[in-house]
């Protein structure tokens, strides 16, 4: 069985969930986008460091595939200027795992072929899956129709589907129906994926010192909304100063964000992760120590109990739309609809219930 991953947050699922065997190989893709390299930056040292670092922990072979060059242009212009990428290339087994983000540069390898796909992040929410109660998801017969649509798509001739993987949240509340559990769909081991997280956290934190925050008095973890502007940012922690009041806010930037930071983040409310280190998971930082999850949707949030998690619309309608929709299926999945409310200034605040 082939193996075949790209990016450090599905790496560090991967690994930790203990779905592979112990010492098998796992292929990584590492692609720079030809058309912006400021984005995608998965080749820079660091993270070809940790990427190796989360494999070794967990006993997994890695070899790294690549950089290879990826040109995207932005949506509007690819008409005229399309999408074109260097294959990579890879011994291909009749049953493999692969990440969802990976099947794109693998289309033409999988005709015929039987894949596990393992979930890139909260993408795997899709609208097929409907929350009915707080612990339960249930899943559609049409999945299955749309399964064979999406891998018409992507391939031109069908894959064999053996395995959908979904995530977990980290009490263990996401689940399917039982009359309407497809083969086929599994969600991951929440006991055995975070505590192995928990375990590979602790270990980065002992040898890097730039990233052992075991010290840190309880932040709040806030991953910066690129989209909104620091002018929108600065009015919205003062605005959400009666429920922060002294906590420190841990700030983690996505990669992509190369925006420098303005003056307002240097005061000692905010912990900033250090840019040379953005591309760390998340979760190997928040399971150092015990955090609280401050700001709006992210996948992040599987890996907090519902009643650590302050859910908090950014004060741009557009902003706040665009992200409900992406991440409808995750809203859907953790049942954010029935959380109480706690809205003390009218910032449309949620303290999930747990």
């Amino acid at each position: 069985m082939a193996v075949i991953c790209t990016g450090l947050s599905p790496l560090l699922n991967l690994c930790a969930s203990s779905i592979i065997t112990k010492g098998t190989t796992i292929y990584y893709l590492l692609y720079h986008n030809g058309y912006d390299e400021t984005k995608y930056l998965s080749y820079d040292p660091f993270a070809n460091y940790l990427a190796n670092e989360i494999a070794g922990f967990f006993g997994y072979k890695l070899v790294i595939v690549g950089p290879l060059n990826w040109y995207c242009p932005p949506r509007e212009k690819r008409l005229f200027d399309p999408i074109r990428f260097d294959p990579p290339q890879l011994p291909l087994d009749e049953h493999n795992i692969i990440t969802s983000n990976a099947l794109f540069f693998l289309y033409d390898q999988l005709r015929g072929k039987r894949i596990d796909i393992f979930p890139e992040g909260a993408s795997c929410f899709g609208n097929q899956f409907v929350s009915f109660d707080s612990t339960l998801i249930q899943c559609f017969d049409h999945f299955r129709e749309t399964a064979k649509h999406i891998r018409s798509l992507i391939t031109g001739s069908p894959f064999v589907l053996d395995k959908y993987w979904i995530l977990p949240d980290i009490s263990g509340q996401i689940r399917l129906r039982s009359k309407y559990i497809i083969s086929n769909i599994s969600v991951l081991p929440e006991n055995i994926l975070f505590p192995n997280i928990r375990s590979l956290a602790l270990h980065i934190a002992s040898i890097i010192p730039d990233l052992n925050f075991k010290h840190l008095p309880s932040p709040f973890f806030h991953p910066l909304i690129e989209p909104l502007s620091f002018e929108q940012y600065s009015s919205w922690f003062s605005d959400l100063s009666i429920l922060i009041k002294d906590t420190p806010i841990f700030i983690k930037t996505r990669p992509r964000d190369i925006r420098p930071l303005p003056d307002y983040f240097n005061s000692p409310n905010f912990i900033l992760m250090p840019r040379k280190y953005g591309q760390l998971p998340a979760e190997l930082v928040i399971f150092q120590t015990s955090m609280r999850y401050l700001g709006y949707y992210s996948s992040i949030m599987l890996a907090f109990k519902r009643s650590d998690i302050f859910l908090v619309a950014p004060p741009d309608n557009i902003i706040a739309r665009d992200y409900s929709h992406i991440y409808k299926g995750l809203s859907n999945a953790i049942n954010i609809r029935s959380s109480s409310e706690l809205d003390p200034l009218h910032l449309t605040c949620r303290h999930l219930s747990p």
